[in-house]
């Protein structure tokens, strides 16, 4: 067991919520409209209570607004959010008033005292314009689609998928302490992030400091899963106030507050069409990506879009290629990335049109797939997209699945069990990812015999990276684990660093902390001894690419549509796999979230725009005994693209699962009709499918 999780378990981990426990609280009075004029806002009454210590409105703070979103992405007009409603709301839930008192009862009488005046508008979720994010056009569809129009057997398929919007549902909701440092002129931010120099970089924005001044530490995140890439308005309003009243406050958001203005995952309406011939040769692909933003745009509320519409065709040759994808803002909540970030879009649409395509020719969905794999030996293969695949075994990859599954047995035992009147269905799923570019840093001191401290700009946030950099450096310079101290978060031991997301932190994280390693070694040939300090920043020369084949049985029960999995088989390649329990571990919890948005998740509003799942009561989310243990197997290729040759692994099982899981409950319905499911898998979905008089 990691050490971690040793504290986690025994109740010794340290969260952010943990800290400043006395210190004053925050409160935010929220908008209950999803668009509305704010006619007035009346405080006096709220500032006059005994423990109210400050009733900040929008321009008390100077009308702060949020920082850009990521400008290396997609230029696009800029943005404006106010981080506090000023006369008009533009999204449910937006904070309007943010209180701070001695306690959160005193908090909750001050916002019951504060009178606002809203007009609401006609709410509309839809209300943003579409605007385009990303294209990739390559070859002639038209061309394509005669030549396939003039082939007898040649057919053309299409798909209509809606992705719902997920709640991340982080064990710490988010959470910040802001203590403002009079004798040093500086403002420590405790908060629970996954890049803690973008949110002191972002701090110092918004508060008008310059970035020495600011200094973040992360301790035990608890839970990310992007949700916590980029600091949201709250926890930039507290940092704010923090200085204005030159004190330490502190916020911590309730489960409902997460439900309502947490950022959001997925959220995108997906059309495509693919064109193949007579032999299952794949010739054409068209796809529109919409995805839906909410409210306020987070640093990377495009990187979904952007993803999805990249990654297509996935690990398939294909001879033309026109992806569209668009972006729009809302009501709603924001959307930013979410485990996976637009990857397992791509592997459901791909992979749902590849079972639709073989239904349609009549061959096995296992034969469709392997007439189209990009052939190892193309390797590094450049997409029509313009993406560079570093390396892999794609077909390798799918006949270790099909061995490990037994795939054509259960394909014969399927008939059988159809026969006998039982609801069976298999379903195959491909999958590339790509795993973070850019660089990151990281910083060694050997200070004496007894301690060496490594720094990451990548923080854990429960994947286990202090016992991985820690045995990446114990390999390195030939020492016992037990003396290295990982010191992940902290803005000022690690100025700089892109932080842990996108699949990058052992392939760019564990790059830097090698590199770091490997210049205290050299300082040690050159006879240099106690202390020993380096600091690198590793630039990755390329992306690298995992990928991985899921394969799934299901049963679905005639009389009550609930599906059960019966069977989940998948070969995995992260490369080089640098800590396998680790690893499988990462594979397992991303499993069980694939699950999560495929059977039981989403977040729904309702005509007006009022949020209906708030609570656990609406909103579900898979239980230990929901989630089955996948048979789980490693065809790793070697990369280029690190030094250490190893690729993501995180986000894998929000990708390959849910594609499986779709087809396999595709593959269930298909003697009923051919419609598109759609998530969350639900009972009633499926009964209704059944039972339908259109049965043919």
């Amino acid at each position: 067991m990691r050490d971690d999780e040793c504290l986690a378990l025994s109740g010794q981990a340290l969260y952010t919520t943990d800290l400043a426990a006395r210190a004053p609280v925050v409160m935010f009075l929220r908008s209950p409209y999803p668009a509305s004029a704010i006619q007035s806002v009346d405080c006096s009454a709220a500032r006059l209570l005994d423990g109210v210590l400050g009733v900040f409105d929008s321009a008390s703070l100077g009308h702060p607004v949020m920082p850009l979103p990521n400008p290396g992405i997609l230029a696009l007009p800029d943005p404006m959010h106010l981080l506090l409603a000023d006369k008009q709301a533009s999204y449910l839930g937006q904070p309007v008033v943010a209180i701070v008192a001695r306690n959160t009862w005193i908090a909750q009488d001050a916002a019951e005292a504060i009178m606002i005046d809203y007009a609401p508008n006609e709410a509309s979720t839809d209300e943003g314009g579409v605007a385009p994010h990303a294209r990739f056009v390559f070859g002639d569809h038209q061309a394509a689609a005669a030549s396939a129009a003039t082939q007898p057997g040649a057919i053309e398929v299409n798909i209509s998928h809606e992705q719902p919007r997920v709640a991340p549902f982080a064990m710490e909701p988010r959470a910040i302490v802001a203590q403002w440092d009079e004798d040093s002129g500086r403002l420590i931010c405790h908060a629970a992030t996954q890049a803690p120099a973008r949110a002191r970089d972002h701090i110092a924005q918004v508060c008008g400091l310059v970035v020495d001044q600011v200094h973040v530490l992360c301790v035990q995140v608890g839970g990310a899963y992007g949700a916590k890439a980029s600091l949201a308005p709250e926890e930039l309003l507290v940092a704010l106030i923090a200085k204005q009243m030159r004190c330490t406050v502190r916020w911590c958001a309730t489960r409902s507050e997460e439900f309502l203005s947490a950022p959001q995952g997925r959220g995108a309406s997906m059309k495509a069409r693919l064109i193949a011939d007579t032999q299952g040769q794949l010739k054409s692909l068209q796809a529109t990506l919409d995805f839906e933003l909410g409210g306020w745009w987070p640093y990377s509320a495009y990187v979904p879009a952007r993803n999805a519409a990249r990654i297509l065709p996935g690990p398939y040759l294909i001879q033309a290629l026109d992806v569209q994808a668009n972006i729009r803002s809302s009501t709603r909540a924001a959307t930013s990335i979410y485990r996976g970030a637009g990857r397992p879009e791509a592997a459901l649409l791909m992979e749902a049109l590849l079972d639709k395509a073989a239904r349609a020719i009549g061959c096995d969905p296992l034969d469709i797939r392997r007439r189209n794999l990009i052939p190892a030996e193309q390797m590094p293969f450049t997409t029509l997209a313009g993406q560079v695949l570093d390396s892999g075994n794609y077909r390798a990859m799918l006949e270790q699945a099909a061995r490990e599954f037994d795939y054509e047995a259960r394909r014969s035992q399927q008939d059988q069990r159809r026969a006998q009147g039982e609801v069976v269905g298999l379903g195959i799923a491909m999958y590339v990812e790509p795993c973070g570019q850019g660089h990151e840093t990281a910083s060694i001191r050997w200070l004496n015999a007894h301690t060496i401290e490594v720094c990451t700009g990548a923080p854990d946030q429960g994947q286990g990276h202090a016992s991985l950099f820690a045995g990446i450096v114990a390999r390195e310079l030939e020492v016992d684990p037990a003396l290295i101290r990982v010191l992940p978060g902290d803005s000022d031991r690690m100025p700089q660093g892109i932080g842990a997301l996108a699949s990058r932190s052992a392939a760019i994280g564990g790059s830097a902390v090698l590199q770091a390693a490997r210049e205290i070694k050299g300082l040690q040939r050159a006879g240099q001894t106690w202390p020993m300090e380096v600091t690198v920043r590793y630039e990755a020369p390329m992306e690298a690419w995992s990928a991985g084949c899921v394969m799934i049985q299901v049963a679905i029960e005639r009389s009550t549509g609930e599906l059960h999995i019966e069977a989940i088989q998948w070969v995995d390649d992260c490369g080089r796999m640098l800590d396998e329990p680790s690893a499988l571990g990462q594979l397992q919890g991303g499993l069980a979230q694939g699950l999560g948005q495929a059977l039981f998740e989403r977040v729904v509003y309702d005509e007006s725009g009022q949020l209906l799942s708030g609570s656990l009561m609406d909103y579900c989310v898979p239980r230990a005994t929901d989630v089955p243990v996948a048979r789980i197997s490693s065809l790793g290729s070697s990369t280029q693209a690190n030094l250490l040759g190893v690729k993501g692994v995180g986000e894998a099982g929000c990708i390959g699962v849910p594609a499986a899981l779709l087809n396999a409950a595709q593959d269930a319905i298909a003697p009923w009709c051919d419609i598109d499911l759609q998530f969350p898998l639900s009972c009633e979905q499926l009964w209704r499918v059944i039972h339908s008089p259109e049965r043919g």
